[in-house]
């Protein structure tokens, strides 16, 4: 098909171009006057609760509107908009977004995939441990801890199956990304205003104020989500040039921007899934493929390190060199290793779902659960054991069903993404709910048969 004589544009990269263009002024909007994301998060969520509810049984809209609101939950968190968007905001419109589509889709409960189902059933029996509670804790801690686990089954049981032709998903991976190019024009705006005013400083610990005087940790595992799409789409565009290019200064900056905030995690998981998507190569022409993989890869790592990394050393004094060669992390094995004591003594049922917090505090800690796995045993005792070999199970399931070469490569940049945030974040935002519900799409079904 021609257009004066030359290949018809695509439709899917002019309307993303234009669709991240216009967040760097929104963000610097909503930088200045916060208030803006308000009436812009309540419009998407509603607009997609209506046309889930009463419009046609057409998933794509639903599915990158759970995808916009998915790592639109940090950018909430960093304007400070609670109470009018709940903080736990992102988690709970996944949970009725994905409730409702769960009903349009599914006919009765037979039909939903076992395996997050059971994940969702195992996460009930510890509730017995909160009989006699008051409301007010079981609103703010209860509510906060189960959101996560639930979300991530819900969308499990949505995703399920949904067909995602390659058009399709290189929407959804622009429309997921554009709130992170909002949250990287934020962080660039104050680490610009700070450096101007002569007040930006970095420590040997994560940097709040390299990420907008917001979590870190949170800000760095989603700009991390952010790099880890455009590695995908580097892969997966052909040879559109402007694609191409965009892709690769998006991936530049939002790397760069996760290792200024000196938040480990975010930069660790960026890397390990990454490299883990390296080898997933066509059988037919393993050779090439693996070889273009690499090149690919040593390219950016030595662009990082000629030209990226010397950049962020000189902006932090040097306190990167000193923040990234350290390997102390007694804080977070302390915590698992007084989970793993709460699950030894309780169990059966757990101590309850949100009930690990005070026994992580009264040990010293001033922090909450970093890593899910341990807080699962130790809130649900031996139905988050449970829940863990399902959760595995669902990661060997998905893995095994992508039939293509570049359906496995999304789903295993997925999973290595998903397991590396919820052993260092647990599941504090909405993204990797997310994540792990879109490895149960069918990905680039067209090359299923391929």
């Amino acid at each position: 098909m021609t257009w004066r004589g030359r290949p018809t544009p695509s439709p899917v990269w002019p309307r993303g171009y234009c669709l991240l263009r216009r967040m760097y002024p929104l963000g610097l909007a909503l930088a200045n006057v916060p208030q803006l994301g308000i009436p812009i998060g309540w419009l998407v969520f509603v607009v997609a609760m209506i046309n889930g509810l009463f419009g046609s049984k057409n998933t794509t809209f639903m599915s990158m509107t759970m995808a916009y609101l998915a790592t639109s939950e940090v950018l909430w968190r960093m304007l400070d908009l609670s109470p009018w968007i709940p903080h736990e905001g992102g988690k709970y419109a996944l949970i009725v977004l994905a409730a409702i589509g769960i009903m349009r889709r599914y006919r009765t409960i037979q039909d939903w995939p076992a395996l997050p189902f059971l994940m969702l059933l195992s996460l009930l029996p510890s509730l017995a441990m909160l009989l006699g509670r008051d409301l007010s804790f079981l609103r703010e801690e209860v509510i906060g801890s189960l959101a996560g686990p639930v979300a991530l089954a819900l969308c499990a049981i949505y995703f399920n199956g949904l067909r995602f032709p390659k058009p399709a998903l290189t929407r959804l991976a622009l429309v997921l990304i554009a709130p992170i190019v909002s949250i990287a024009t934020i962080m660039v705006l104050n680490l610009l205003q700070t450096s101007a005013a002569g007040t930006l400083y970095f420590g040997r610990s994560s940097s709040s104020l390299a990420a907008a005087g917001f979590g870190p940790n949170q800000v760095s595992n989603t700009v991390a989500l952010g790099a880890l799409f455009c590695w995908l789409l580097l892969h997966h565009l052909g040879n559109r040039r402007l694609a191409w290019v965009m892709s690769g200064i998006l991936f530049v900056s939002f790397a760069g921007l996760g290792i200024i905030t000196f938040s480990r995690g975010g930069v660790y998981t960026l890397v390990i899934s990454i490299v883990g998507t390296l080898f997933i190569v066509p059988d037919e022409r393993k050779s090439s493929q693996l070889v273009r993989n690499i090149l690919l890869f040593a390219l950016f790592a030595f662009a990082f390190l000629t030209v990226l990394w010397p950049q962020i050393d000189e902006l932090t004094a040097g306190a990167a060199a000193v923040r990234y060669a350290d390997t102390d992390t007694s804080v977070r094995l302390g915590i698992m290793r007084v989970e793993i004591e709460l699950w030894l003594d309780h169990p059966l049922l757990g101590v309850g779902p949100g009930m690990s917090r005070d026994a992580i505090r009264a040990s010293g800690f001033g922090a909450s659960s970093h890593t899910e796995f341990t807080r699962l045993l130790a809130e649900h005792g031996i139905f988050g054991v449970i829940n863990l070999i399902l959760l595995i199970a669902g990661f060997l399931h998905t893995y095994r069903r992508a039939a293509s070469w570049r359906a496995r490569m999304c789903v295993v940049a997925c999973l290595l993404y998903v397991v590396g945030y919820m052993v260092q974040a647990a599941t504090r935002t909405a993204a990797p709910a997310f994540i792990f519900g879109l490895t149960w799409a069918s990905l680039f079904w067209e090359a299923d048969s391929t």
